[in-house]
């Protein structure tokens, strides 16, 4: 068999195992040119952990897929864009120790029509890489697991 073609068969073996990305983005601010809004999305990723909790060491979040999730909520909406509106993270702590990333996060956006060909238009994106590692924010409250989710 021929080396390419195996180079050929494995890459296309690693495409079909990796989740196809959404092509809207997630961006940080509206767009400087014109756009509507056509609704709000939200998402859930991850697992919604509590004080009886049995898992030493839950799963941390997949940001890439969550933003991801959240682009093809707002695709579903008929958007070419979404802009983040918010973003809650929670950590895992035990034993007086908190999980260096997230277990869970709730996102929510605004989902728009960005008019014309959205290349043209300068947008800020979402950088998953620097919301898995913001687990040293100041804004980062220990509280019961009630209040972390709002119930």
């Amino acid at each position: 068999m021929d080396l390419r073609l195996l180079s050929a068969v494995a890459v296309c073996g690693l495409m079909w195992a990796m989740p196809a990305l959404a092509t809207t983005p997630v961006i940080v601010e509206a767009p400087s040119c014109a756009y509507r809004k056509l609704d709000t999305v939200e998402i859930e990723a991850g697992s919604r952990v509590s004080e009886g909790t049995i898992d030493r060491m839950p799963t941390a979040v997949n940001y890439r897929l969550a933003f991801n999730r959240l682009a093809e909520a707002a695709q579903e909406k008929g958007a070419n864009a979404v802009v983040l509106r918010g973003h809650r993270a929670t950590y895992f702590t035990r034993d007086g120790r908190r999980s260096k990333q997230a277990v869970h996060v709730q996102l929510r956006g605004a989902a728009i029509f960005v008019e014309g060909d959205p290349a043209d238009c300068a947008m800020k994106l979402v950088s998953p890489r620097d919301y898995t590692t913001r687990h040293d924010d100041p804004r980062i409250v220990e509280t019961p697991s009630t209040q972390a989710y709002g119930e």
